[in-house]
């Protein structure tokens, strides 16, 4: 009975090793895949800054137009229309449809002080 129970304790350990080295394998497949999404997400970064500081040179457009068409195209209708910003100046709390307060005129709180860039 004893035999049984040590063959059946040394499968089960077996078992476990070959489930442990499966999951290291895994892990650094894993680790790898991220640092290579990582990379191209700076490389993408880098791109997109580079494309905006063109388009801001050669088309007058700023960081106020950007910011309001990336809020176009990431927030949905309903939830756009709900979402209310603080003014930077007054702070009252404004519809984030519009591009600036629209009490005294300053700039909302979304994104005041930060590039979108940085906000990412």
């Amino acid at each position: 009975m004893a035999g049984i129970i040590q063959g059946f304790q040394k499968r089960r350990i077996s078992e476990a090793r070959t489930l442990a080295r499966k999951s290291v394998l895994y892990s650094e497949d894993s680790i790898q895949k991220i640092e290579l999404l990582n990379a191209k997400v700076e490389k993408l970064t880098v791109i997109t800054q580079a494309l905006w500081e063109i388009v801001q040179q050669t088309s007058g457009i700023d960081e106020t137009d950007l910011s309001r068409r990336v809020q176009e195209m990431t927030s949905p209708k309903k939830v756009k229309k709900e979402t209310k910003l603080r003014c930077v100046r007054c702070g009252m709390a404004v519809s984030s449809n519009n591009p600036k307060c629209i009490y005294c005129g300053g700039e909302l709180d979304c994104c005041a002080d930060q590039s979108l860039f940085e906000l990412l």
